[in-house]
C-alpha cells in the first residue's frame, strides 16, 4: 500500500486569512458561453431537458435515463423505485468511507444505512467482509462507489449481489465520462448515477443522471419521476446567479474571498437530508450543451495534470486496475493523521487547494449513531478518513502549483511565494501612495473632461489592470524579491513630486506619480516580476495630459495639413471650395478647423491602442514597429476623411453639420474607422499565429 513518509516540524503561529491566489479544491468548467446557452435553452424548455436525455441514453447504451437536480435526487428516486419492487426491504449498503451525501440520501429516502468496511489501501469493499454482509433478506441494495472517480469492482459485486436478490446502484456520481477496461462507469450496475454538481467531472451547478437498461426498474423510475416537481422561475433564476457565482468565485484569485468568509462554511462537510426532489430544468439541460466534446477535454486535461503527480513520485491511492484511472481528484494517503492535518493545515495558508476529504468515516457521523449503535467497527475506513486527502486536478493548477504540492507531499520546505503578511504590507504602501498622491486625483480627472484630446485617460487604468490581468498566471509563478532599486527609484519619484507640487508644476508632478508607482512595484516585487509590469505600467503615462505648450507646437501643423488636403479632395467633389488658413469657404457658408479638428486627439489614441496591440502579438519586432508606426498616418487619414466629409455635407446643408450633436458623432464614427483599420493591420500582421493573445 503506497503511503506517504513525510517529515513535518509542528510550529506554532497564528496564521491570518490567506489574500490572494488560491487553488480551490475542485471547480467548475463553466465560461460566459455555457452560461448564455443555458439562458437561450428558456426557448426550448423541456425540450432542451428531452434532448439532453436522449443524447445520454444514446452515448451510454442504455434504454431509460433521467436527468434530476442533484446526485442525492437520483438516489433517492432510484431507492424509491427499487423499494416498489422488493417492498420488503429496507436496507441499503455502502462503504463505510464514502461522501456523505450517499447516507444523506438513504436517510431521505426512508431506509436504514448498513456499511461494508473497505479493502485496505482502497476505496473499494472489503469482499470477504462484503459477502458476509448479502445474507441478509432485508437489504433493498449494495452501492459500489468510484469514490474521486478511482474505480470499484462493480462486476464482482453484481455477482456476489445476484446470489441474494440484491439490486447494485453504481455511483457513479463523481465519474461521468470515465471508463474501465472498455466499459463506461455508471452502466454496470442494475442502475447507475452521476452528480452534475459543482466540483463533479461535468457541471451544471446542479444535477444528477439516472441510467439504467433494466426494463422494469425503468418503468419504476419514470412513475418517480412523474411524482416528482419542476423548477420553478425562481429556482431557474437562482441556478443562474449561482452559476454566475461559481464562474467568478472559484476563480484562484477570487476564491480566497468566500473561503474567508465563515458563515459561507467552504470546505466543510456536513450531513444534510433536508435538500429538495426536483427534474433537471431547462437552464441546466442549456449549460450542459456540447457535454460530450466538454467531457473529452476535461478527462485529457486532468490527465495531464495525473501525469504530473505521477512524475513527481506523489503515491496514488489503489484501485482495482493496474492503470492510473481517470480521477476527479488525486486521492493520497498520508503517513498518519498528524501528516495529514499538517498537509491540509499548510495548503490553506499557501493557497494549493489540498482536501482532507471526508472529515470521518459513515459510523462516526453524529446523525447516524442510532443506526449503527457500536454494532460493529470499521478499522480500514476509520484509518483512510484519518489519513487520506486529495489533490486538486482542475484547469487552474500550474506548474508550479504542482511543484509546490509535491514538495508539501514530500515534506520539504514550502515558501509562500506572496504571504497574506506580505500582502497586507503591500496594501498598506498602496494605501499611503494614494493618500501622496490625493490631491493631483481631481485635478486629472478635470482635465480629461474639459479637454476632449484627454478622453481617453479614462480608459487607461483599466486597460492597465487587464493587461496585469493577462499577466497573472506569470506573475504568480514568477518569485517575490523585494529590490532596494526599486526604493530608490520611490525615493526618488516622491522628492520629485514634492518640489514640482511646490512649484506649481503640473506636469513633472503627474509623471512623478506613475514614476513612484513603478517604484512602488519594483520594491515591493522585485525586478523579474516588475519586468512583467513594464507595459502595464508604463500605459499609464497615456492618462497623463500632454501640456499644451507641447501640443500646441503640432496641433498647429496638423490643422493646416488636414485643411490642405481636406480642400483637394472637396473639390475633386466638383464643389467651389476656397481655403485661407484654417479656413474652408464655400458659396453658402464657411467652415473653421478648429485646434480640437486637428486629429492629435486621435493620434494619441491609437497610438495607444498600437502599442497594446503590440504587447499582446507574439510576432517579431519588425510587425510590432509597424503598427505603431502606422498608427500616426492611420488618424491622421481619418481625421482628413472626417473634414473632408464634414465639408462636403456643410456645402448641401449649411455649417449645422459642424456643430453640437452631429459634430460629436461623426468623431465617434471615424474614430471607430481608425480603430477598425488599425485592428486589420494587427490581424494581417499577425496572420497564422495560432492564438495571438496571452
Amino acid at each position: 500500500m503506497p503511503v506517504l513518509q513525510s517529515q513535518f516540524h509542528s510550529t506554532s503561529h497564528i496564521s491570518l486569512p490567506r489574500i490572494g491566489r488560491t487553488l480551490p479544491p475542485v471547480a467548475v468548467a463553466l465560461g460566459v458561453r455555457d452560461l448564455l446557452r443555458g439562458l437561450f435553452a428558456i426557448f426550448q424548455g423541456e425540450g432542451a431537458v428531452d434532448r439532453f436525455e436522449s443524447e445520454l441514453r444514446e452515448y451510454f447504451r442504455v434504454s431509460h435515463c433521467c436527468a434530476v437536480s442533484s446526485g442525492k435526487t437520483a438516489m433517492v428516486l432510484i431507492l424509491r423505485a427499487l423499494h416498489d419492487l422488493q417492498p420488503g426491504r429496507d436496507e441499503v449498503l455502502i462503504p463505510a468511507y464514502t461522501c456523505y451525501s450517499v447516507p444523506s440520501a438513504i436517510v431521505r429516502a426512508g431506509f436504514k444505512v448498513r456499511l461494508c468496511d473497505l479493502a485496505p489501501g482502497t476505496f473499494d469493499f472489503d469482499h470477504d467482509h462484503l459477502q458476509r454482509l448479502m445474507n441478509n433478506e432485508r437489504l433493498l441494495a449494495v452501492v459500489p462507489t468510484h469514490l474521486y472517480g478511482v474505480p470499484a469492482d462493480v462486476n464482482k459485486v453484481r455477482d456476489m449481489a445476484r446470489q441474494s436478490g440484491v439490486f447494485v446502484i453504481e455511483d457513479a456520481a463523481q465519474a461521468m465520462g470515465n471508463e474501465w477496461n472498455g466499459t463506461k462507469l455508471g452502466t454496470s450496475g442494475d442502475v447507475g448515477l452521476f452528480s452534475l454538481g459543482r466540483g463533479k467531472c461535468f457541471s451544471t451547478v446542479e444535477g444528477g443522471v439516472i441510467l439504467t437498461d433494466n426494463e422494469p426498474i425503468g418503468r419504476a423510475i419514470a412513475r418517480q419521476m412523474a411524482e416528482t416537481q419542476a423548477y420553478d422561475a425562481a429556482g431557474c433564476l437562482k441556478l443562474a446567479l449561482y452559476a454566475v457565482a461559481l464562474m467568478v468565485l472559484t476563480n484562484p484569485w477570487f476564491y480566497w474571498l468566500p473561503r474567508s468568509l465563515p458563515f459561507l462554511k467552504i470546505g466543510r462537510t456536513e450531513f444534510d437530508t433536508g435538500f429538495s426532489l426536483a427534474r433537471l430544468s431547462w437552464l441546466q439541460a442549456g449549460l450542459a450543451s456540447g457535454w460530450q466534446s466538454r467531457i473529452a477535454g476535461l478527462k485529457q486535461m486532468r490527465r495531464r495534470k495525473i501525469q504530473d503527480f505521477i512524475e513527481e513520485d506523489i503515491p496514488l491511492i489503489s484501485s482495482s486496475t493496474a492503470e492510473v484511472p481517470d480521477l476527479l481528484r488525486y486521492p493520497v494517503l498520508a503517513k498518519d493523521a498528524e501528516t495529514k492535518a499538517m498537509i491540509v493545515s499548510r495548503s490553506d495558508e499557501l493557497g494549493l487547494g489540498i482536501s482532507g476529504g471526508y472529515p470521518e468515516s459513515i459510523d462516526r457521523i453524529p446523525e447516524l449513531a442510532d443506526q449503527f449503535d457500536g454494532e460493529c467497527s470499521y478499522p480500514v475506513a476509520t484509518e483512510t478518513a484519518a489519513r487520506v486527502v486529495s489533490l486538486p486536478l482542475h484547469s487552474h493548477v500550474s506548474t508550479r502549483d504542482t511543484t509546490l504540492i509535491s514538495h508539501l507531499i514530500h515534506g520539504r520546505t514550502v515558501t509562500d511565494p506572496m504571504s497574506t503578511e506580505d500582502l497586507l504590507k503591500i496594501l498598506l504602501l498602496i494605501i499611503l501612495w494614494c493618500a501622496a498622491f490625493a490631491p493631483l486625483f481631481p485635478e486629472l480627472v478635470r482635465d480629461w473632461i474639459a479637454n476632449s484630446d484627454n478622453s481617453h485617460a479614462f480608459l487607461v487604468p483599466f486597460i492597465s489592470l487587464f493587461l496585469v490581468w493577462q499577466q497573472r498566471e506569470l506573475l504568480h509563478e514568477t518569485p517575490t524579491v523585494s529590490s532596494p532599486f526599486g526604493g530608490a527609484l520611490l525615493a526618488a519619484s516622491l522628492l520629485t513630486y514634492v518640489v514640482s507640487s511646490a512649484g506649481g508644476l503640473a506636469f513633472p508632478a503627474r509623471l512623478a506619480m506613475v514614476a513612484s508607482l513603478s517604484g512602488l512595484a519594483w520594491f515591493c516585487l522585485g525586478g523579474k516580476k516588475v519586468r512583467l509590469l513594464a507595459f502595464p505600467l508604463g500605459i499609464l503615462l497615456f492618462m497623463v495630459p500632454i501640456p499644451y505648450s507641447l501640443l500646441s507646437l503640432v496641433s498647429g501643423r496638423l490643422q493646416l495639413m488636414a485643411t490642405h488636403i481636406s480642400e483637394k479632395l472637396i473639390s475633386q467633389c466638383a464643389i467651389p471650395v476656397y481655403r485661407e488658413g484654417n479656413m474652408l469657404y464655400f458659396v453658402q457658408t464657411q467652415l473653421e478647423v478648429a485646434e480640437a479638428c486637428s486629429g492629435i486627439r486621435s493620434i494619441v489614441s491609437l497610438t495607444m491602442i498600437s502599442l497594446v496591440f503590440c504587447f499582446m502579438s507574439r510576432k517579431g519586432w519588425w510587425r510590432k514597429i509597424s503598427l505603431i508606426l502606422a498608427a500616426i498616418p492611420i488618424a491622421i487619414a481619418a481625421n482628413i476623411v472626417r473634414v473632408t466629409g464634414t465639408g462636403v455635407l456643410a456645402h448641401y446643408f449649411g455649417d449645422k453639420v459642424a456643430k453640437g450633436f452631429l459634430h460629436e458623432f461623426s468623431g465617434i464614427v471615424i474614430f471607430i474607422f481608425g480603430f477598425a483599420l488599425l485592428f486589420s493591420l494587427f490581424h494581417f500582421l499577425n496572420k497564422g499565429e495560432a492564438n495571438d493573445l496571452p
